[in-house]
């Protein structure tokens, strides 16, 4: 089942800390990342719990103090210029040479409100406790939640018909292990993402 309101934080994460220049060199180009994913559900029970994590990691190859902007160069020599949010703490300790790895988090659980969230596999708490103060960088939490009520089911198709709060209404298929009978109506569905961004500058 999936939150027509869900944002993709994979893909703003960086950018509401760390902005592109306006201007960057031609040669210049997205730095490398990794993706991985999991989807955790339990046979029979309603809903799952999606996790998505983006890490990048690169090298400070220059930095301009009076601007905010530093360059950072990864392991396959991509280079990308960026300026550093206000929020980036501690941004004057960071030198040429310091690793900067950027990690953004997204889970987004789906559950019956009658019933509690699978187990997620707890990515978004071990990255907020990688955040440590007095070094630069900067650590970012946020949660969303959307109730969404079932409204039909079509046993044929096996799916369900489920009302937002703006009034868009939406057809989702329901796994096959999970039982469906017109009881359902009425149901209420909990869609819940939450957030984890992280920055964090190592010394070499």
């Amino acid at each position: 089942m999936n939150n027509p309101y869900q944002r993709l934080s994979a893909q703003i994460g960086l950018a509401l800390l760390l902005s592109a220049c306006a201007n960057p060199p031609a040669s210049e180009g997205p730095l490398s990342s990794t993706h991985t994913h999991s989807n955790i559900q339990l046979e029979g029970v309603p809903g799952s719990v999606q996790t998505k994590l983006k890490t990048t990691t690169a090298t400070v190859s220059a930095i301009d103090y009076k601007t905010r902007e530093v360059s950072l160069k990864d392991d396959h020599g991509n280079q990308q210029t960026l300026q550093a949010n206000p929020n980036v703490q501690h941004f004057e300790q960071v030198k040429i040479g310091d690793r900067v790895h950027a990690d953004v988090a997204e889970e987004t659980a789906v559950f019956l409100s009658d019933r509690h969230a699978v187990a997620d596999d707890g990515i978004i708490q071990r990255l907020l406790q990688q955040a440590t103060s007095g070094q630069p960088g900067m650590a970012l939490h946020s949660s969303e939640q959307v109730t969404a009520t079932v409204t039909a089911v079509d046993l044929a198709q096996h799916s369900v018909t489920l009302q937002y709060p703006n009034n868009l209404s939406r057809s989702v298929s329901v796994r096959p292990d999970v039982a469906l009978d017109e009881h359902s109506v009425g149901s209420w569905v909990i869609i819940r993402v939450n957030t984890a961004m992280l920055i964090r500058v190592e010394k070499p």
